[in-house]
């Protein structure tokens, strides 16, 4: 199993790096605080993905494969409305307790 993240991923990083400080050095409207911002959020992601990439590439024994997917259309719906949080913390909680209750009694 290779663990070496993407070849692009951290030249990719440091593009968008560069971009979001120029668009934020020149910042002649009002858009390019916004795009600045956002621009410099997602390096920063994946500059993180690229650092923690060799624990992303074996998952976890004990997690279900779906539950990822559920954490992550979680994460992005409390990113769209955080008032949803109050209901998908618990729930999201709840499933993955759920799951691993029943994954221990099934055993291998």
């Amino acid at each position: 199993m290779n663990s070496s993240p993407p070849f692009l991923l951290l030249p990719l990083t440091v593009v968008l790096a560069v971009v979001a400080g120029l668009l934020w050095y020149t910042g002649y409207d009002v858009d390019s605080g916004f795009g600045s911002g956002s621009l410099l959020k997602v390096a920063i992601l994946l500059g993180l993905v690229w650092v923690a990439w060799p624990a992303f590439s074996r998952p976890a024994k004990w997690l279900p494969p779906g539950i990822v997917a559920v954490v992550i259309v979680a994460i992005g719906a409390c990113a769209v409305q955080p008032k949803l949080a109050f209901a998908l913390v618990p729930m999201v909680g709840g499933l993955i307790t759920f799951a691993g209750v029943v994954r221990f009694f099934r055993g291998k």
